[in-house]
């Protein structure tokens, strides 16, 4: 990438986070008004993990499940882990430890509060990286997702060599 191009995917990156911080920011953590949303405004289709920020389905999710193949104590990642609801349900089907990540501090300090109210604490962490540079190890995780999000990384190529590089 030229560096002209560095600076507008570094821009597109700022933007997008200052964005989802005001968007987890203003998410009410109430488990009311979780349950009732989830009751009324979601339906049975969407995990209780999920609150109201992903729009993937149990359906989809049992599927990507089997694709992934993963076992207890596979590590799973999730880039652009916003809020965690989907690979939270993913680490609680398959017995993975998972670990999200996203480029908002907010998400990631509200995922790792809604991992302690899910009882996932002990096999879920989430701390703050780009979808190019997720400070993994190399070789350090069994599989990896990026559900509603991956729309939102600046380098679709630097994603794709990051996932793999991780794998």
């Amino acid at each position: 990438m030229t560096q002209g191009g560095s600076d507008l995917a570094k821009q597109a990156q700022d933007l997008i986070q200052t964005g989802y911080n005001a968007v987890y920011s203003g998410t009410p953590n109430s488990p009311t008004l979780r349950r009732l949303w989830h009751e009324h405004a979601e339906g049975l289709e969407f995990p209780e993990e999920f609150g109201h920020i992903s729009f993937v389905t149990v359906p989809q999710l049992k599927r990507m499940a089997t694709e992934l193949r993963l076992s207890p104590g596979d590590r799973l990642a999730d880039l652009g882990c916003g809020l965690g609801g989907p690979a939270m349900w993913m680490a609680r089907e398959t017995g993975a430890n998972l670990v999200g990540i996203d480029l908002s501090p907010v998400a990631v300090e509200e995922a790792s509060k809604r991992a302690m109210e899910l009882g996932l604490a002990e096999r879920a962490q989430f701390r703050q990286g780009t979808f190019a540079d997720t400070g993994l190890a190399e070789n350090s995780v069994d599989g990896a997702m990026s559900e509603d999000a991956i729309q939102y990384a600046p380098d679709k190529r630097a994603f794709a060599a990051e996932a793999a590089r991780i794998l």
